[in-house]
């Protein structure tokens, strides 16, 4: 399970000082959240038409996990978050083919180029 941090790139400065999506702050976000209707009826439908049967998803914005811990038959799951504390959350829960790798859209290097090629279904809710 992988986490992908790049630290030495230059980053932007929120209007407080910290170092924007860039720093190892632990902000809450959705870990410790209740899941939403959208992502329950998105689950739902994955599941009940096997359309995650054997195939790589991305899911951006892992939030607390719920999509990982509740969808079937998948082959891997790669998830994207600006979050460390989801991060730990989801690697925490020791989900077999479950990534999560920090990345949002200011950062110089974009891991959606550099590692993360291709996937069959795509996740945003």
């Amino acid at each position: 399970m992988g986490l992908f941090l790049n630290l030495k790139t230059p980053t932007t400065q929120c209007i407080n000082g910290c170092k924007l999506f860039n720093d190892m702050d632990n902000f809450s976000y959705w870990e410790n959240k209740k899941v939403t209707n959208d992502e329950i009826h998105v689950v739902k439908y994955l599941n009940e038409n096997s359309l995650t049967f054997n195939n790589d998803i991305m899911h951006i914005g892992v939030g607390n996990s719920f999509l990982a811990k509740n969808i079937f038959n998948f082959k891997k799951i790669d998830g994207i978050t600006v979050s460390k504390n989801e991060i730990d959350y989801g690697l925490n829960l020791n989900i077999s083919e479950y990534n999560i790798f920090f990345q949002n859209k200011y950062s110089s290097k974009n891991l959606l180029n550099v590692i993360l090629k291709s996937y069959d279904i795509i996740i945003d809710v």
